[in-house]
């Protein structure tokens, strides 16, 4: 499992990613990690400069359009690979009473009678990548973007659509809010100083914005201990040669 595919992202290296029992120390990582902090990111990186890296977006588009949304996840984020998850719009929907409050002409509007979640998890390959314009455009292409993660939807209209519901169902009081749930963005941003992918981003969220020195340190510790351990597997040899 490895947290569906993304630990190989995360991580970067399929030579430990590939192995079983790599994969499992990095669940039982992620698990605790979520007791503690849930989804929040518990390295160096803020979800917004993660975001800036790496592609997190769950989108509902009609059957017929699935093709047409291969391609654009290809020819704008070249993701890979993609989560297709196809649903019966009407079987959903019955078992849902939430999504038929809130999206009761949902089937009718969709004119299909399967959606399919395209989930587009994975560090981005076309370049350059302004994650902000991009990411918004992928929510507006679609048919149901989600409403969770990164939303580049206007604030009010959200918690306008959810709180009947919320209130409805208890889940003002049960359940942390939309703000603490979703994280709002404009796309109106400097695409120079706050879209581009950040450089070397895996080292910078394991050890932070000063990476290069700390690498730098434990290399030249590792060239210690190595020269210590050549200095004492010579003088041992030297002295077993003095024995005999």
């Amino acid at each position: 499992r490895g947290m569906w595919w993304m630990v190989e992202t995360i991580v970067g290296c399929k030579a430990l990613t590939n192995q079983p029992w790599f994969r499992k120390a990095c669940d039982k990582k992620a698990l605790k990690a979520m007791k503690t902090s849930g989804f929040r990111p518990n390295g160096h990186l803020s979800v917004e400069q993660l975001q800036r890296s790496v592609v997190n977006q769950d989108m509902g588009v009609k059957l017929s359009r699935l093709e047409e949304g291969i391609l654009y996840v290809e020819q704008h984020l070249g993701v890979y690979p993609l989560w297709l998850c196809p649903v019966s719009i009407k079987s959903s929907l019955a078992y849902s009473p939430a999504q038929l409050a809130l999206h009761p002409d949902r089937s009718k509007a969709l004119g299909d009678d399967f959606q399919v979640d395209i989930g587009v998890y994975g560090e981005p390959t076309v370049s350059p990548f302004y994650h902000r314009r991009v990411v918004k455009a992928l929510q507006e292409f679609v048919d149901v973007p989600s409403d969770w993660g990164i939303s580049y939807k206007d604030p009010e209209t959200v918690r306008l659509e959810w709180a009947p519901l919320r209130e409805k169902y208890h889940a003002t009081s049960a359940f942390n809010s939309l703000d603490e749930k979703i994280s709002f963005r404009s796309a109106d941003v400097d695409a120079a100083n706050c879209e581009l992918p950040i450089s070397q981003w895996r080292l910078v969220d394991a050890f932070g914005w000063h990476w290069k020195s700390i690498l730098a340190g434990a290399t030249a510790c590792g060239v210690i201990i190595l020269v210590f351990i050549s200095w004492f597997v010579w003088q041992t040899a030297e002295l077993v040669r003095a024995r005999l």
